[in-house]
C-alpha cells in the first residue's frame, strides 16, 4: 500500500523585501524670539502742571508701574526735581501723562529725565521691560529743531520774483498759501514755492527794487514747515 507523502514547502521566488525607514520627525519649532524693551520716543515736563508726558514706540502696559523710579530734574526752570507720585492717565496705547511731586532743590545745569530700569514700564505685546533713561535725557526729548536763519532775500530790479535764503534745509508746506507773517514791501506774497534745500521762491505784490524794498518776518508763516527765527528783517539785494 502506498503511504501519501507531503511535498517539502517552497518560497515563490521575488524580489526580497526592502525595509521601509521610519519617516524623519519635523525639527522642533525655532524659540521664540526674546522680548525687547519699548523705546521712549517722546518725553516733556511741564512745570505749571507738574505733568510729565511720555510717548513710546508701542502700546506699553503700566499695570506694575513705579512712580517713584521716575524723577525730573528740571533746576534750569524752578530750582526743584520732582518724583513720580501719580496719578496716571492714559492718553493712548503708547501715551500717558504722570503726576509728579517736589523732591527738593536742585542745581542742574539741564532739565533731565532720570528713570531707573525697574519702573514697571512694559511691552504689550511681548512683555519686554523699559530700559530706563540710564544717566538721563534731557527734557523736552527729542529736542525740538534748531530754527533756520533767513541768510538773504534777493531779486532782480524791477521784477517780482525773489529767493529767500535759509542757513539750513527748509521744507515748505503742502499746498501753501502765503499769509502776511513775512512781508515784502509790507505786502504778502502772492505765490511761494521750493527753489532747493535752503532756498524758497515767492513772487511778490510790487516790482523790487534793490536795496530799498524792505521785507520783515514777525511770526513763524503758517507756509513754512520748518521752525524759522523771528522777527527778522531787512532790505531785498541783489542776486
Amino acid at each position: 500500500m502506498l503511504t501519501p507523502t507531503t511535498p517539502p514547502f517552497r518560497k515563490r521566488g521575488g524580489r526580497p523585501r526592502t525595509p521601509v525607514d521610519a519617516p524623519t520627525p519635523p525639527p522642533p519649532p525655532p524659540p521664540p524670539p526674546p522680548p525687547v524693551p519699548p523705546v521712549l520716543s517722546e518725553a516733556s515736563f511741564d512745570p505749571e502742571t507738574l505733568l510729565l508726558t511720555m510717548t513710546f514706540d508701542r502700546a506699553v502696559n503700566l499695570d506694575g508701574l513705579d512712580p517713584a523710579q521716575i524723577i525730573v530734574d528740571a533746576a534750569p526752570l524752578t530750582g526743584e526735581a520732582y518724583q513720580g507720585s501719580g496719578p496716571v492717565e492714559v492718553l493712548s496705547p503708547t501715551q500717558f501723562t504722570l503726576g509728579m511731586s517736589d523732591a527738593g532743590s536742585s542745581g542742574g545745569m539741564a532739565i533731565l529725565l532720570l528713570a531707573s530700569a525697574t519702573t514697571g514700564i512694559v511691552a504689550v505685546d511681548d512683555g519686554g521691560v523699559w530700559e530706563g533713561t540710564g544717566s538721563g535725557v534731557e527734557l523736552p526729548y527729542p529736542p525740538p529743531p534748531i530754527p533756520a536763519n533767513i541768510v538773504s532775500v534777493a531779486g532782480s530790479e524791477g521784477d517780482t520774483g525773489i529767493a529767500i535764503n535759509f542757513d539750513q534745509p527748509i521744507a515748505l508746506a503742502p499746498g501753501a498759501t502765503p499769509d502776511d507773517a513775512m512781508t515784502f514791501g509790507g505786502l504778502a506774497a502772492v505765490s511761494v514755492w521750493q527753489m532747493g534745500p535752503q532756498t524758497l521762491g515767492a513772487y511778490v505784490a510790487a516790482p523790487v527794487e534793490v536795496g530799498v524794498t524792505p521785507w520783515a518776518i514777525d511770526r513763524q508763516p503758517d507756509w513754512i514747515l520748518s521752525p524759522v527765527v523771528f522777527p527778522a528783517g531787512d532790505v531785498i539785494g541783489a542776486p
